[in-house]
């Protein structure tokens, strides 16, 4: 199943997190629902762009 970018931080986690493109994230879902979990980390585009500058 296929779940849009902008559905996933206030859908499953119930957070407000607007992911800009370029942005990573990880959710751990939960075993009963693909539709709930927990988001484990975000990261910012401009922080992906200062790794790939290494």
């Amino acid at each position: 199943m296929a779940i849009s970018p902008s559905v996933i931080p206030r859908d499953i986690t119930g957070a407000v997190l607007p992911i800009k493109t370029g942005a990573a994230l990880a959710v751990d879902l939960d075993e009963d629902s693909a539709l709930s979990g927990k988001l484990r980390w975000y990261a910012h585009p401009k922080a992906l762009a200062g790794l790939a500058d290494r």
